[in-house]
């Protein structure tokens, strides 16, 4: 299976270490350990950041694309830890991402919160951000 590009953007780079975690028909790839340098000798590995989904399909190619994010986003990394969060009801996709390497261990949490949240509900929860679809934030808040 060779997925489709993304609308907009390259996609994704070769890479190891990522994350690949699936939410009912996507799946989301983050981060990871870039095969390719911006060092001529390949000495400096290229750490990343970026986040993907692949639109599952089934009887043909899925297709990559990049969602809009608001928000700081967790600084590069590699061999860190992603799982899908939901309430009880299933409502509220979350995808929470801990630690990783990036020349050091990281110890730092990040959530990434999945489909449209209106701004309304945004303002309920933090008075200081604004964001349309989804966000990261450092913030750990009570999952439950």
């Amino acid at each position: 299976m060779k997925p489709k590009p993304p609308r907009s953007g390259d996609p994704p780079c070769p890479r190891l270490g990522h994350s690949f975690t699936l939410v009912n028909d996507k799946v989301y790839l983050f981060g990871g350990l870039s095969n390719e340098s911006d060092d001529p000798k390949n000495n400096i590995p290229r750490y990343l950041n970026d986040i993907y989904y692949l639109q599952l399909a089934t009887n043909q190619a899925g297709s990559w694309d990049i969602p809009v994010t608001f928000g700081q986003a967790p600084s590069p990394r590699e061999s860190h830890s992603c799982v899908l969060y939901t309430n009880k009801d299933g409502s509220e996709p979350r995808l929470i991402i801990f630690g990783g390497m990036s020349g050091c261990r990281l110890g730092d949490l990040w959530m990434l919160m999945l489909g449209k949240i209106s701004k309304r509900d945004i303002l309920k929860r933090f008075t200081s951000i604004m964001f349309n679809y989804c966000y990261f934030n450092y913030r750990f808040h009570d999952l439950g």
